[in-house]
């Protein structure tokens, strides 16, 4: 048996306690540990929109819709790989990604900061009984074809060839270059924001809500956008699972200003990009702060950016890593409420609902909304050093966490935490304890050093600090039992169990972690 399969077979990558990722069978993670072959998801998007600037005669009315920020979010190539090695962190039961380190997720900050979409104001949501082309005729000025309509879909091409940025007339009038706006909010939407897994079709049930541009800015289409990426992610954790819809562009800029270890090295400036004199003057409106990997070229000179490696790096990730991404707001993290368990609405889709009234169909959410600001979460400031493995945070997340996706990921990061275990266990006393404190002390810098190396950084990092004590709430802040999940994980197929196959003597990796005790 290899040594990766043996690895699989002797250690626990967990969940030790399954009530809270109660989807682990059916999970892409469990594919990849039970030696099924990688898949690599194909991040989809619609390859007509602008790379970096919009049209100028269209600034004005972006800005009334609250939608120039993402019209200056600029244009990279997609990393493929990095996107389905997140995707095998990202956990449908809580919404989060599960990381060596704790939970982090995308947030409406980071929506409003990286792509500048209003993320306040009234929830994007109406209905689907409208007479689709006769709206299309009212807010763009044409009629599209039988055959450019599909239910509630506008076909992408059917914008592209009709409102490219050149067809805009040189004297249009307010009443065209509004119609043109549309037709390229429209675009950066189903191409973009919220495009599906085709990238060839836009949902009309956005329309309605372009059709007063003066209004349109003062709707959240923020949150709007995060949902629709977070639904995406959760339906791409099938492991038969091939493409993935969503703005990937944010999952990109979230992880590579998150995840600094994981970022591209950008050098020199695109060559689409105009000099830093004309785009001021041409734009003097500054763009969001996800523009600024315009200039990333792709990782083609980086043939080690596969999804292995990516999920091994993840996986080999410890304490002295950046972990502003546990406590993303400044705050102690404590153990939280038990997650609100979707059920069928995951599988809700708008493909084949013609007549359907979303405000009321999703009457309990839209209450939610509307109680955003006394629903503020507050706990104590966080202290300056890394969650320790003995706070009380981290001894329950280690517990109902996937700690680890690859099995040679895993075996390396037990070995580390291993060491770092005992090197905190002896403290200084007897002589003996001394030269073991010393021998683990140079096998974790010995440790760090590999790992850094094969991140491509020379620095070699400092031994973590002692764990600190965490904030706990009370008992009476837990929420309620959880409800068995019945629609979502009826529709997601169980991994085929290779690992069970095996003539061994030893039963599979149910039985793991009697040798192996992988929480410290």
């Amino acid at each position: 048996m290899d040594t990766r399969r043996r690895a699989a077979k002797f250690i626990n990558p967990g969940p030790e306690d399954p009530s809270v990722l109660y989807l682990q069978k059916q999970h892409i993670s469990e594919a990849v540990w039970q030696g099924h072959p990688d898949r690599v998801l194909h991040a989809r998007r619609h390859a007509s929109i602008n790379d970096h600037y919009p049209p100028e005669a269209l600034v004005r009315y972006l800005r009334m819709a609250g939608f120039y920020g993402a019209s200056r979010a600029g244009y990279f190539p997609y990393d493929h790989h990095l996107v389905s090695a997140f995707v095998e962190r990202w956990r449908p039961e809580t919404h989060t990604f599960h990381m060596p380190m704790g939970e982090c997720t995308i947030t409406l900050q980071d929506v409003a900061v990286q792509l500048g979409l209003p993320i306040e104001g009234m929830p994007v949501i109406g209905s689907t009984n409208h007479n689709w082309p006769q709206l299309c005729e009212e807010c763009f000025g044409l009629r599209p074809g039988p055959t450019d309509i599909k239910g509630q879909r506008l076909r992408m091409n059917w914008l592209d060839e009709n409102f490219d940025d050149n067809r805009i007339p040189k004297e249009a009038t307010d009443v065209q270059l509004q119609q043109f706006t549309r037709a390229y909010i429209m675009r950066i939407i189903g191409g973009f924001l919220m495009p599906d897994t085709s990238g060839n079709w836009v949902q009309l049930i956005y329309l309605p809500l372009l059709q007063d541009l003066s209004q349109a800015g003062k709707y959240s289409w923020g949150s709007a956008v995060l949902a629709f990426m977070y639904r995406e992610m959760c339906t791409a954790i099938r492991y038969d699972q091939v493409n993935i819809g969503g703005c990937m562009h944010l999952l990109h800029v979230w992880v590579w200003d998150r995840f600094p270890m994981l970022a591209p090295r950008v050098e020199g400036r695109h060559p689409r990009r105009l000099s830093d004199e004309e785009e001021l003057q041409l734009y003097p409106i500054h763009p969001p702060l996800g523009y600024r990997w315009t200039d990333y070229k792709g990782s083609k000179s980086f043939p080690m950016h596969m999804v292995s490696w990516y999920r091994k790096i993840i996986d080999q990730m410890i304490d002295t890593d950046p972990d502003r991404v546990l406590r993303q707001f400044g705050q102690q993290q404590p153990i939280p409420l038990d997650a609100v368990d979707m059920d069928v609405d995951h599988t809700h889709k708008l493909t084949g609902k013609t007549e359907m009234h979303w405000p009321t169909e999703q009457l309990r959410y839209l209450e939610i909304w509307e109680q955003r600001f006394h629903r503020v979460i507050t706990t104590p400031i966080a202290c300056d050093e890394p969650l320790g493995h003995n706070s009380i945070y981290m001894q329950w997340y280690l517990r109902i966490t996937r700690k680890w996706i690859d099995p040679d990921g895993a075996a390396f990061a037990v070995a580390a935490n291993a060491f770092q275990f005992i090197f905190l266990a002896c403290d200084e006393g007897p002589e003996r304890l001394s030269d073991i404190r010393n021998l683990c002390k140079n096998m974790m810098q010995t440790v760090y050093r590999v790992s850094h190396i094969s991140r491509g950084v020379d620095d070699v990092l400092p031994p973590p600090p002692p764990p600190q004590p965490m904030y706990h709430p009370s008992t009476r802040e837990q929420g309620p039992p959880r409800k068995k999940a019945k629609g979502f994980r009826k529709t997601l197929p169980k991994v085929a169990r290779l690992l069970d196959s095996d003539d061994d003597d030893d039963h599979g990796d149910d039985n793991a972690g009697d040798t192996f005790d992988t929480g410290v």
